[in-house]
């Protein structure tokens, strides 16, 4: 994913999550070295894929690119605590990512905010997480 997109989807998931601290994953080595210490629920974005491929808009010589990008959105909590408060709060943040521009990219838009779903095990033994996958579509015109 562009930078612009990557600043941009951060910046749109700490609005809507506010005041749980979001992290991107990208800039720690492991769960460990996040500033966590007395938060009881924190979110982390994980940048997993992107692909940009040239999409033909009209005639000869009008492609345009498009740009298809996946992140993962981590919601932790502390492992004990029961996982549905967080799957509600989730689903709140999941309905209204999805379908939403970007602020600052006017051409990227969140084609599919998947249902959040708990990944089973603890993280790192004091974490428990659900996980949304998140897709982020940008057409440019050539």
């Amino acid at each position: 994913m562009t930078p612009d997109i990557r600043v941009a989807l951060i910046a749109e998931v700490e609005r809507l999550a506010a005041p749980l601290p979001v992290f991107d994953l990208t800039e720690y080595v492991s769960i460990d070295d996040l500033p966590m210490n007395d938060v009881g629920e924190a979110l982390l974005i994980d940048f997993v894929t992107s692909s940009e491929t040239m999409s033909s808009i009209g005639g000869f010589g009008n492609q345009g690119w498009e740009q298809v990008g996946s992140s993962v959105i981590h919601w932790l909590y502390p492992a004990g605590d029961p996982s549905y408060p967080i799957l509600v709060k989730g689903e709140a943040l999941r309905n209204e990512l999805k379908g939403r521009r970007l602020p600052g990219t006017p051409k990227a838009m969140v084609t599919s905010a998947e249902p959040f779903l708990s990944l089973g095990e603890p993280v790192n033994g004091g974490w428990a997480s659900v996980v949304s996958n998140i897709f982020i579509v940008s057409n440019s015109c050539g």
